[in-house]
């Protein structure tokens, strides 16, 4: 009876962390570098995590942490599912960021992603 009660005592402790850790992710974006010429941010996109409607001014590469699939959903409801592999850039050009868009992680897990834009000078 002791030991069954310590089992279970053990199996709640455990399942509450597990729940702690979901529960503490939040979809955010840390700059890491911020340059007239480049900037690198480092982003996590929760599991069905949602980053709101945006565009993007210029051409990015981004890398995966893991294996994943990115959804973009572009506001007249068309979308585009990203393949991404783990460790392998992905280059996203301008014109694919250009329309007003959702980004939507419907891996089955957090995704974290390092994220490089190249700003090009006006000519």
């Amino acid at each position: 009876m002791k030991l069954t009660f310590t089992i279970l005592v053990i199996l709640l402790s455990s399942y509450s962390g597990l729940a702690f850790c979901k529960a503490s992710c939040a979809t955010q974006k840390d700059q890491i570098i911020n340059k007239p010429d480049v900037q690198v941010w480092k982003t996590q996109i929760c599991r069905r995590g949602v980053i709101d409607y945006h565009t993007h001014k210029n051409a990015r590469v981004i890398i995966s942490s893991e294996n994943a699939i990115l959804k973009v959903l572009y506001k007249d409801g068309s979308y585009e599912l990203i393949k991404l592999r783990k460790g392998v850039p992905k280059y996203l050009s301008k014109q694919e960021g250009q329309k007003l868009h959702e980004d939507i992680n419907v891996s089955g897990h957090n995704l974290d992603l390092m994220v490089i834009e190249v700003i090009h000078p006006a000519t």
